[in-house]
């Protein structure tokens, strides 16, 4: 999971930073806006991912050149993801306090030193 990009750490967030009633009901007006820009996107980039591992396993040989649009598709509709996943964290970013803002940033401070403590306590077993 693309080592958990800022969209993955959203609701860890939302829910650290104890949003208010009138600020729960906006983010979920966000989110919902998206929904289906976003549920189109991952239907795409499904249907992109399936059509390289076909040509990919497919019997006989396969050359790079033979790949190159779908992982130009591929790599176009993960642009995408991005960028609408950025529209999001932008605008609900836009529904928090300067307080809560400063409270996120400290929650994922600690989401970073545990994800360093995690690597380093699996590579002593490496």
């Amino acid at each position: 999971m693309m080592e958990d990009g800022p969209g993955m750490l959203l609701p860890l967030m939302l829910k650290g930073v104890e949003l208010t009633p009138k600020q729960d009901n906006r983010v979920h007006e966000i989110m919902v806006a998206h929904r289906a820009t976003f549920r189109t996107l991952f239907n795409q980039l499904r249907a992109a991912n399936e059509e390289l591992a076909d040509k990919l396993f497919a019997a006989g040989e396969v050359q790079p050149e033979d790949l190159r649009p779908q992982i130009e598709q591929i790599t176009r509709l993960r642009q995408q993801l991005l960028q609408e996943g950025l529209k999001i964290a932008l605008e609900v970013r836009g529904v928090l306090t300067p307080e809560q803002r400063a409270k996120a940033a400290q929650l994922k401070e600690r989401v970073r030193a545990l994800r360093v403590d995690l690597r380093n306590l699996l590579t002593e077993f490496e």
